[in-house]
């Protein structure tokens, strides 16, 4: 983690030093926000909402901020400690993870000028996920107490909230809409990294999302 506070500190401190010497490349200011839809793919699927707000360095630069909820990342690695724990009172289990996330980072422009707008995007930052695993049997869902009565005791792994540290790459494509306002779509790959200090064993976690957006240039 400290690492990535290392580099989000940097990324800030660029953006310090370009606020003096940006300027507007057209009617509009240098700054920018939008509000994003998406879904998630991949081991696990579902729907992701955020927000972005980009400040302009250059021609071709942006400094970007995003941050935003993605509903279902349940990895593998989560389905097989939850399984170990089900197959041991002969239960079936469901375990689910979500994750708040942020990431600062940069945005490259590679056809500034052109009506369409393409561009690719790193971003580092942190991401809190948030795990919690249901045991069935015969389709009757386990109590706490029940749990407990089976001698079942589950860690942060499957029941509990940490922080890990987040990386993101991002391909997409803007489209202006009048002098102000934008569309903007993307694929997102991100990578929850693990916290084997926090959980014994842990893995990365890779997501993928498809996302839309609009928003305003001021």
């Amino acid at each position: 983690m400290k690492r990535f506070g290392q580099l989000t500190l940097g990324l800030l401190m660029i953006a310090l030093g370009s606020a003096a010497t940006a300027s507007a490349q057209s009617e509009h200011g240098p700054w920018a926000i939008q509000a994003d839809a998406a879904a998630t793919f991949g081991r696990s699927s579902g729907s992701a909402f955020g927000g972005a707000v980009d400040r302009r360095l250059g021609s071709n630069l942006d400094l970007t901020l995003e941050v935003g909820r993605m509903g279902n990342i349940t990895s593998k690695a989560t389905e097989d400690r939850a399984s170990i724990i089900a197959a041991s009172i002969n239960a079936t289990s469901n375990p689910v993870q979500s994750a708040i996330y942020y990431d600062l980072g940069l945005r490259y422009h590679l056809m500034p000028d052109g009506k369409w707008n393409p561009y690719v995007a790193l971003g580092f930052g942190g991401a809190r996920i948030k795990t919690g695993t249901t045991f069935s049997i015969n389709g009757a869902e386990l109590t706490a107490d029940q749990l407990t009565a089976n001698r079942v005791a589950l860690g942060a792994d499957l029941d509990g909230t940490i922080m890990k540290p987040f990386l993101t790459l991002a391909a997409g494509v803007g489209l202006p809409l009048g002098s102000k306002y934008f569309l903007d779509g993307s694929v997102r790959y991100g990578r929850v990294f693990p916290r084997t200090s926090q959980i014994d064993g842990d893995k990365a976690n890779n997501t993928l999302r498809l996302q839309v957006g609009i928003g305003l240039r001021f």
